[in-house]
C-alpha cells in the first residue's frame, strides 16, 4: 500500500487479507505485511469502524504542516 504512494515504509504488521473474525484462513495466502498506519486503516474498514485519523498527520504518515523538520528536509 505503501508503494502505491510512491514511497518505502518498514512492514511492522502481519495483516490477514480476510480477518480471522471474518471466518478468514489462518493461511500463509491470507496474510500480507502492512506498515502500522496502513494495519490501522485497513482493519478499521473491514469491521466497520471509522479509520483512525491524526491531527496534523496526512494519510501517508508525513506532517501536513510544510514547515515540520521532516517536510524541510524533503526540499533539500
Amino acid at each position: 500500500m505503501c508503494l502505491e504512494l510512491g514511497r518505502t515504509t518498514q512492514a511492522t504488521r502481519v495483516d490477514h487479507v480476510i480477518p480471522l473474525a471474518h471466518d478468514g484462513p489462518d493461511e500463509d495466502c491470507n496474510t500480507r505485511n502492512l506498515c502500522e498506519p496502513h494495519h490501522l486503516e485497513v482493519t478499521a474498514e473491514q469491521f466497520g469502524h471509522a479509520v483512525p485519523r491524526h491531527r496534523g498527520v496526512g494519510r501517508d504518515g508525513r506532517p501536513t504542516n510544510p514547515e515540520h523538520a521532516w517536510n524541510l528536509a524533503r526540499r533539500g
